[in-house]
């Protein structure tokens, strides 16, 4: 039996967040939304990821903080995270956080970029 790769999407938007599900769920992944980062944490906990998207501009806690979190925490620190900004400046992804993501990418990125990077991660990871 295959195994589906499970991937939590933190994003305060509903309308990215059924996007981006839609998109990926097409290409044979589950998706697991939270709208707000600790709803994510806790998912993450009981759902064990493979990899988590995780968007900077939420609403408290940021996404600089839930990365934080993730990166500190005991049962999630290895779990591969995916950034994404609105910024499609190189200077808006890398330059103005201090967190060491897996990538970062920016939300307009096209689906089968972003496909393939999330592909490229996991297979790195296992």
């Amino acid at each position: 039996m295959k195994n589906v790769i499970k991937i939590l999407l933190i994003d305060d938007e509903s309308e990215f967040r059924f996007l981006i599900k839609t998109d990926l769920e097409n290409e044979g992944f589950e998706v697991l939304e939270a709208s707000d980062g600790v709803t994510g944490i806790n998912l993450a906990v009981s759902e064990n990821p493979d990899l988590i998207l995780l968007d900077l501009n939420m609403p408290e806690p940021d996404g600089h903080q839930v990365f934080r979190m993730i990166r500190d925490h005991d049962l999630l620190r290895d779990i591969p995270v995916i950034i994404l900004t609105t910024g499609d400046d190189i200077n808006d992804r890398l330059g103005q956080t201090t967190e060491v993501a897996d990538d970062h990418i920016a939300k307009s990125l096209d689906p089968k970029e972003r496909t393939a990077r999330i592909r490229s991660i996991l297979a790195r990871d296992r």
